[in-house]
C-alpha cells in the first residue's frame, strides 16, 4: 500500500514539474521573479527564470535548488516577490519550514497566465563537507607504499570532497614533527573531485625552513587535507590524513 501511494505521488508530482517545461524557441534566461528565503539569521533571494536552462532545454528554472540555511536556524520562512502580472497564485507546500541537516522537499507552484507551473526546492542545515579517503598514485596509476620523486617524478594527491557551500580547501605534506613543508590552496568547488600532483618539493614559507622547490629528504610525510565551510560565526572544518614515506630509490624486481 505504502508502495502504491508513492508511486501516485511521483507520479503527481512528476506531471507537475512537466507542467513547469513549456515549449517554444530556446532564448536567453530572463527572471521572473525571486523567492525570498529567510531563516532567521539572513535572507537569500533565489531569482526563477525562464528561457534556455543549465540542461539546455527550454523553461523555467531556479538559480538554484538546493537551499542551505545557519545551523542555527528553527524556522525557514518562504514567500515571492514579484513586480509583474503575468505571474500568481504562488503556493508553498510549507511556507514555514523547520530546517534539518537532511534535505527537506518544499513543493512551489504557481501560475503563468493560468497555466500552472511547479518546482521543487530542498532546504537543509549548512553541515560539515563529506571526504572521502585520501589516495596516492605513481605515474602509472599504481598505489605503493613507498615513492621515489627523485628527478621529474611525482604522484596525484586525490580526494572527493562535497560541500553545502564553497568550501576552503588546504592541501599540506607535513614531516615527522609536525611542520608543514608543503601548503597549497585548492580552487574549491560545491563538489570536488580534487587531484593534485606532487613533485616531493618544498612550498614557499614552509615552517621547517626549506628553500622553495628543494626536494624533500627520504622519510616519513603525512598528506593532510582540509576544507572549511563558514557560515555567519559558525565554522565547519573537515580533515583528513594520510601517511606516505618517501625513499631515494625504489628497488625494481
Amino acid at each position: 500500500m505504502r508502495g502504491r501511494k508513492g508511486r501516485c505521488l511521483f507520479l503527481g508530482l512528476l506531471f507537475l514539474l512537466f507542467l513547469a517545461i513549456p515549449s517554444g524557441d530556446s532564448k536567453a534566461a530572463s527572471k521572473v521573479f525571486d523567492i525570498v528565503v529567510k531563516d532567521g539569521y539572513s535572507t537569500q533571494k533565489i531569482g526563477m527564470y525562464y528561457g534556455k536552462t543549465p540542461y539546455g532545454y527550454q523553461g523555467y528554472f531556479a538559480e538554484k535548488s538546493v537551499i542551505t540555511v545557519n545551523p542555527k536556524s528553527r524556522k525557514v520562512t518562504f514567500s515571492v516577490k514579484n513586480t509583474g502580472s503575468r505571474y500568481g497564485n504562488f503556493h508553498f507546500q510549507h511556507s514555514t519550514l523547520r530546517p534539518t541537516d537532511e534535505p527537506k522537499a518544499n513543493l512551489f507552484s504557481y501560475t503563468d497566465h493560468g497555466r500552472t507551473r511547479a518546482f521543487f526546492f530542498t532546504v537543509k542545515k549548512v553541515t560539515a563537507s563529506r571526504m572521502s579517503r585520501i589516495t596516492v598514485i605513481d605515474a602509472s596509476g599504481k598505489s605503493q607504499k613507498k615513492y621515489s620523486l627523485q628527478g621529474k617524478k611525482k604522484v596525484a594527491i586525490r580526494c572527493t570532497i562535497t560541500s553545502d557551500r564553497e568550501p576552503e580547501i588546504y592541501v599540506e605534506i607535513r614531516n615527522q614533527k609536525k611542520q608543514t613543508v608543503y601548503k597549497r590552496k585548492i580552487k574549491s568547488a560545491l563538489d570536488k573531485s580534487l587531484v593534485l600532483w606532487w613533485d616531493g618539493t618544498a612550498s614557499r614559507k614552509n615552517e621547517a625552513g626549506l628553500k622553495a622547490g628543494q626536494k624533500l629528504a627520504a622519510g616519513n610525510y603525512t598528506i593532510v587535507v582540509n576544507a572549511t565551510v563558514k557560515c555567519g560565526k559558525k565554522t565547519f572544518v573537515t580533515e583528513k590524513k594520510k601517511k606516505i614515506q618517501l625513499v631515494k630509490n625504489l628497488k625494481t624486481k
